[in-house]
């Protein structure tokens, strides 16, 4: 996903969708401005919940959600609080989350 995504540039969040066999849909989605450690629980539940209705709608099983934000690759605390909540937030979305990445100013990491 590092080739697809790459190093950061802004703050904002990808979401990648994959079929029940694990093979990508072709739909990848930005949402600007979402700061990975500013962003509350209210603001996780509306990204579930958009990734949920485009799954749907691409008849898609799995997401990948990829912050990007500029800055090296270990999470602050705020970030990491992030993170464990978007998990926490998945089980009741109609979308398997298949893991979280980081978009950092050296790549992409796996969360």
């Amino acid at each position: 996903m590092g080739e697809l995504i790459g190093a950061a540039v802004l703050s904002r969040v990808w979401l990648l969708f994959f079929d029940d066999e694990h093979r990508p849909r072709p739909l990848i989605i930005p949402v600007d401005d979402i700061e990975l450690d500013l962003i509350d629980e209210t603001g996780l539940l509306s990204v579930a919940t958009l990734a949920g209705e485009l799954a749907r709608m691409a008849a898609a099983a799995e997401v990948v959600v990829v912050w990007e934000r500029p800055g090296a690759n270990r999470l602050t605390i705020g970030e990491r609080a992030t993170v464990d909540a978007l998990n926490r937030l998945f089980p009741p979305i109609p979308i398997r989350l298949r893991r979280q990445m980081l978009s950092h100013d050296d790549g992409v990491s796996l969360l």
